[in-house]
């Protein structure tokens, strides 16, 4: 299978340039890195040599996904189980990542979009007493999902820095990691307290499902958005609070991108504004 492989492993020298330049530099230089095909199962990322099923191009995002874990579960481990989304969420968000990097930022959205994760349960897992029961889809998809929304609270600046000075803590490096080691660093690195970020995506379930409406008031120039968190009529979490983005598209064809912050059920905000608005796209991203 020598020629399938040349072809599907060509960019890896690529993806193991960006992930030095995003993480730092790859955790076992001295010892290289190899691949082993062993033609079934999918992939696992045994340290400095992953195994995966195939090496052809239609297997190369899993190749990628392997790598990242050299850092994320090869260098840095889950200290539990508990906390496996580390390991998972984090290669996961690494192959977006890639591919924001290689084919721009359509590309990236498409595929986090892929891993919005709908179902019940919380990120860190419960039950880690079956060891077949730890690598459910909840701690890739959500887990990418979240490093995503992680980014957007944070901006990319203090992001991109809180992953680097995770991956490269001298106390975490070679060493095991918890949630909490996490959630400091990310609070170190950007100076904003994000408890309720982690305590509402990791240690609780779901999501928010928003009503609104916008009233436009060419008089004073000022448009109001109404915000409505409904999900506490089917027994989620009744509020999730979150710094958000709303669109506001104009009759010119213009539009403009403007930050709140929703803590509340039902919340009004008011824009001014200096064009005619004729539509409002809350959380675009």
């Amino acid at each position: 299978h020598e020629t399938y492989a040349l072809a599907g492993t060509s960019k890896m020298p690529d993806v193991m340039y960006f992930f030095s330049k995003t993480f730092g530099p790859y955790p076992f230089a001295n010892e290289k890195y190899g691949m082993t095909q062993l033609g079934y199962y999918g992939g696992i990322e045994n340290q400095t040599n992953s195994i995966v099923n195939q090496m052809s191009t239609s297997w190369f995002y899993v190749s990628v996904h392997e790598l990242a874990h050299q850092w994320f579960a090869d260098m840095i481990t889950c200290d539990t189980w508990h906390h496996g989304w580390l390991n998972e969420g984090f290669a996961t968000y690494s192959e977006s990542l890639y591919k924001e990097y290689d084919l721009g930022d359509a590309a990236y959205q498409t595929d986090i979009q892929g891993n919005a994760f709908k179902s019940g349960g919380t990120l860190y897992l419960q039950d880690v007493s079956d060891p077949f029961n730890v690598f459910q889809g909840i701690i890739y998809q959500k887990g990418a999902y979240v490093m995503h929304m992680l980014r957007g609270v944070m901006g990319d600046s203090l992001f991109f820095d809180a992953i680097y000075t995770y991956s490269n803590h001298p106390s975490l490096q070679y060493k095991k990691a918890t949630t909490e080691d996490f959630q400091l660093i990310c609070e170190q690195t950007s100076g904003m307290n994000l408890d309720y970020f982690f305590k509402q995506w990791i240690y609780d379930e779901y999501y928010p499902k928003y009503d609104f409406n916008f009233d436009y008031d060419s008089l004073v120039n000022q448009v109001e958005i109404k915000l409505i968190q409904t999900q506490d009529s089917i027994g989620w979490r009744p509020v999730f609070e979150m710094p958000m983005q709303i669109s506001i598209e104009f009759s010119d064809g213009s539009d403009s991108l403007i930050n709140v912050y929703n803590d509340a059920k039902v919340q009004s905000f008011i824009i001014n504004v200096n064009k005619s608005v004729v539509a409002v796209h809350i959380d675009p991203f």
